[in-house]
């Protein structure tokens, strides 16, 4: 095999291994919760529309892997501008002191069997308030002619509002939130500019158990 052979295929497999840095296409991703109630048969649901934020992912490397993602709260849209104003007030998000949610990742870890999934843990700011999280996601992967690569993550997972401090209307509304995330990036070379992000802080609380979810996203 010819010295130019060898240096190309050295090259590509060198490739698949190093970590590729994304840009979360804001367009084609966002954030879905459903939150029932005690005495109605229907649920609430709705989707945070403002998605930013970037990832680096190795197939081979998940130690390599991270997330950052900041959602703009203001962005809120249950169909129904009444309840979205409440959602944003003092009782729920309060967006007029913390307008971001933001997720930090803080560790990747592989399905020991499933490829595609991946099992993340990290840090959720809501209203101020900082919660470790775990969560499963499934890796997603296209390539359109007409567009950069894409890879994306398709997320389940369910928290407790109470831990964030929402405390109001318990007794009419779960305490417990179940939260889709469809997130799409689009590739970047080079790398971008971390730029790590910063949301009014009330306190750091330390990593409570969480719940198994169950399913697969």
């Amino acid at each position: 095999m010819g010295m130019k052979n060898t240096l190309f295929i050295f090259l590509f497999v060198s490739s698949l291994c190093w970590a590729e840095h994304y840009q979360i296409d804001s367009k084609q991703s966002n954030t879905h919760f459903r939150v029932g109630h005690p005495k109605r048969i229907r649920d609430t649901t709705g989707f945070f529309r403002d998605i930013e934020g970037h990832f680096q992912f190795s197939s081979d490397k998940p130690s390599e892997n991270y997330i950052e993602v900041k959602i703009r709260v203001a962005s809120i849209d249950t169909g129904n501008e009444a309840r979205d104003s409440i959602l944003k007030s003092k009782d729920f998000f309060l967006e007029s002191e913390f307008p971001l949610l933001t997720f930090r990742s803080t560790e990747f870890q592989k399905h020991p069997q499933k490829k595609s999934i991946f099992f993340i843990k990290g840090k959720m700011s809501i209203r101020g308030v900082t919660r470790t999280i775990s969560c499963r996601a499934r890796h997603l992967l296209s390539i359109n002619r007409k567009d950069p690569k894409r890879r994306g993550f398709r997320a389940l997972f369910t928290i407790k509002r109470s831990d964030f401090g929402m405390m109001h209307a318990l007794n009419l509304i779960d305490d417990e939130v179940r939260i889709k995330v469809y997130m799409h990036g689009l590739q970047k070379t080079p790398a971008p500019k971390i730029d790590r992000i910063r949301t009014p802080q009330k306190k750091e609380i330390k990593t409570l158990p969480q719940k198994q979810n169950e399913g697969t996203p």
